[in-house]
């Protein structure tokens, strides 16, 4: 049974406090993909 698109909990001011929520095994969205890869090129360019 594949479930819908969940929201990653534990993130305060684009920050995740805590890796619970993303344990497991996630398919993301193109979407997601996407901004996910955006927060990480800008992390390292700090």
């Amino acid at each position: 049974m594949r479930r819908g698109e969940r929201q990653i909990k534990h993130v305060v001011d684009g920050e995740l406090r805590s890796a619970v929520s993303v344990h497991g095994i996630y398919r993301l969205t193109p979407e997601s993909a996407g901004e996910l890869g955006a927060l990480v090129r800008e992390s390292h360019a700090a």
